[in-house]
């Protein structure tokens, strides 16, 4: 693990962002490999910042995505946290169709959490996401969990309302189909 740091550190000494960026990847795989979750998450965040800095945001978006998927059965909230930033990270580079995968990580680890409502603000936003990119069988399944979290919270009126939200944007979605 020193050994991919120091690669990336020389890399990035040299203006190579690009493969800093890889070999910090590589080294927050290690860090999950020898459990030290508090190291991924760092190695993870220096990755991104490095292909950032390459000016490819949406590969160090993906970068977060993957590592919260490394370790959401083992850091849960680490894990959110990061599928979350990666998120946001495509919705500003206008690229979320990108972010679906990661909403359902964040949405399930919050399910799995028990942190019902947060889930289903959590499937809400990655809804809201899918109607600004016309991702309609997406919204669909976004608000279908979202009603699922309501209803394991106990919040059937809440529920409700989400499921009505729902309904008025199926019907506007089939008019503007017919439309065309």
């Amino acid at each position: 693990m020193i050994a991919w740091e120091k690669c990336a550190e020389a890399n990035e000494r040299t203006g190579n962002d690009w493969h800093a960026g890889k070999h910090l990847e590589q080294c927050a795989q290690l860090a999950k490999d020898l459990k030290q979750h508090d190291q991924v998450v760092a190695y993870a965040e220096r990755a991104c910042a490095a292909y950032v800095s390459a000016g490819r945001a949406q590969r160090g978006a993906e970068c977060l995505g993957k590592t919260a998927r490394l370790i959401d059965e083992a850091a849960p909230d680490d894990a959110y946290a990061l599928a979350i930033k990666a998120c946001t990270m495509l919705e500003d580079d206008d690229k979320a169709s990108y972010a679906r995968d990661f909403y359902s990580l964040a949405g399930a680890i919050r399910m799995r959490q028990e942190m019902f409502a947060e889930a289903a603000e959590t499937m809400l936003r990655f809804g809201a996401s899918c109607d600004a990119g016309e991702a309609h069988a997406s919204l669909r399944k976004a608000y279908l969990s979202a009603i699922v979290a309501h209803l394991y919270a106990g919040d059937g009126a809440e529920a409700q309302s989400c499921y009505g939200e729902l309904i008025s944007i199926i019907s506007i979605i089939s008019i503007l189909a017919q439309a065309i």
